[in-house]
């Protein structure tokens, strides 16, 4: 989800006073011609004010609420930011350093679980970076961490390392039973990227993130 940009909360808020100023009006007015016809005072004036006490408790909730999505995202970002820095801890930049090394244009898709499969350090490397990415793609999911702040960040190298290993992760799932779901949420969110790369390309709509860290 994007964050709305600061004007747009401003115009927001701005048409918001607008619309109390214009209720009290109408309600002063209302009044005014109820007076002229010789309706009991009272009576048009409490009418008047139940009319603008109740466009100022709806604006009143209106703001609070805007203050709530605010503190929100705020959080998710916060949120965001603290997986970013965890995506870039030593170990899990070894594992892209040796990723880079191992998978070279020469090898072929169907030879990447086997390449690493076949030495624990490789696989223990690949599963941890994996592994890392899934906890991530699981926290947007939940709307635990805001997604656009890490596409922005860190968008291209997920998805070129998930693009990489997409034979690694078709085979560890066929290995074991147990692995039949690894990775699914990783897999859908990268799909969900990409969409949002190619509707932005083809001015569609949406922001493509372009950091590669």
């Amino acid at each position: 989800m994007s964050a709305s940009s600061p004007w747009e909360k401003s115009v927001t808020v701005r048409v918001s006073s607008v619309a109390v100023i214009v209720l009290i009006g109408l309600a002063l007015t209302l009044g005014y011609s109820q007076i002229r016809e010789g309706d009991n005072y009272r009576k048009v004036f409490e009418f008047a004010a139940a009319i603008v006490l109740g466009g100022s408790g709806v604006y009143s909730a209106y703001l609070a609420a805007i203050a709530l999505r605010a503190g929100v995202l705020l959080e998710r970002q916060r949120n965001a930011y603290h997986i970013l820095e965890i995506l870039n801890e030593a170990d899990l930049i070894a594992a892209k350093n040796m990723l880079d090394s191992l998978l070279t244009e020469a090898v072929a898709e169907k030879d990447v679980y086997p390449l690493i499969a076949g030495n624990k350090e490789h696989l223990d490397r690949t599963r941890r970076l994996l592994g890392a990415y899934e906890d991530m793609a699981i926290a947007v999911h939940t709307g635990y961490a805001d997604g656009e702040t890490i596409l922005r960040s860190s968008g291209s190298s997920v998805i070129g390392y998930h693009g990489r290993l997409c034979g690694f992760i078709r085979e560890l799932r066929k290995s074991k039973e147990q692995f039949q779901n690894y990775y699914t949420d990783l897999d859908a969110l990268v799909a969900e990227w990409q969409l949002k790369r190619t509707r932005a390309g083809l001015g569609i709509g949406g922001a493509a993130g372009s950091g590669s860290k």
